[in-house]
């Protein structure tokens, strides 16, 4: 995968209209936070992390939503943008079938090349699934069973999300299916061109990309369905009062956002009072299950959450 181009100080992005592309999608998603903002009560969500994440997540009352290029699986972002690329290869062959030259075809030209070289801005995100205890993910993100599922409510988030001064913000699901991802992403291009088919091509192909970015972290393979995944994502606005932060790992300096800094950015909620919707803590099944589910429960209660804290029924051991 192509490197991101650190140049430049902040994202070049017109979030006005992915927002309001984004709202107008109706028929082949489903978004719990468009849901709850109709009052449509939202199923929980299992954040799955390891011991350390849990003691910084209930301590600190806060998400790290990660750049999407630095996360655990490459794999995952090439499929988004290998799916984008196809499509725009069909297209391309359908438009010059009619017309050898025209401003679509270019259109197409400067998307693709938009796409093989992913912009410094891109996306966050933060994991999430609809399913607790799940060994699948244990193994994979609760530290071989001895981490935590931390069970979370949509709701919570509710206030937050949308076109903010700090950027956009949604929760979606994944997408698994092909035929799903071709359609996302056809519709995508082909909306985007039609209503901006005035501007230079080169202009349509940004506001195309910041679509299809969004969207890219949503596409896995249907292997991994059983995942029901969701995630928490995250564009960034030009100007927002609200920097990202950096890490250390897996030798690489990761770039993340504090969920917490963007929310409070926003001057309605004091750091003080913040609080994250956690319902529930879940001990992952390793020998120390009964140790780590004391300590869990005082430390949920020493940082303000009264919530309970069970063990998993799962029989495993890493």
């Amino acid at each position: 995968m192509s490197q991101p181009d650190t140049s430049g100080t902040r994202p070049d992005r017109d979030l006005n209209f992915l927002s309001s592309y984004l709202q107008n999608v109706r028929s082949y998603h489903a978004d719990f936070v468009r849901q709850v903002a109709k009052g449509q009560p939202s199923p929980d969500l299992f954040h799955y992390t390891d011991l350390n994440g849990l003691a910084e997540i209930v301590a600190k009352h806060d998400l790290w939503l990660t750049h999407a290029l630095y996360c655990n699986d490459e794999a995952e972002m090439k499929l988004g943008v290998d799916v984008a690329r196809s499509e725009i290869k069909q297209l391309e062959q359908t438009e010059g079938q009619a017309n050898a030259i025209s401003q679509k075809l270019s259109y197409f030209t400067e998307l693709d090349g938009l796409l093989t070289q992913p912009r410094r801005e891109g996306v966050y995100i933060c994991c999430f699934c609809q399913g607790d205890d799940m060994l699948s993910q244990w193994r994979a993100y609760g530290a071989n069973g001895n981490g935590v599922s931390i069970c979370m409510s949509p709701n919570g988030f509710e206030d937050h999300t949308g076109l903010q001064p700090f950027g956009f913000l949604s929760i979606w699901n994944v997408f698994y299916e092909p035929h799903q991802q071709k359609q996302i992403i056809e519709r995508a291009i082909e909306n985007t061109y039609n209503q901006f088919s005035a501007l230079p091509p080169e202009e349509i192909a940004k506001k195309a990309k910041d679509v299809i970015d969004f969207f890219v972290p949503t596409f896995k393979h249907e292997g991994f369905k059983e995942e029901q995944e969701w995630r928490m994502i995250f564009a960034p606005a030009a100007v927002g009062g609200v920097n990202p932060r950096y890490r250390a790992a897996r030798d690489m300096l990761i770039p993340y956002y504090s969920l917490k800094d963007l929310i409070v950015s926003q001057g309605a909620v004091d750091a003080a009072q913040w609080r994250l919707p956690i319902k529930r803590v879940l001990i992952g099944p390793s020998r120390h299950r009964a140790l780590n589910k004391a300590s869990a429960e005082s430390l949920l209660s020493d940082n303000g959450y009264s919530r309970p804290v069970d063990t998993s029924a799962t029989p495993y051991r890493g």
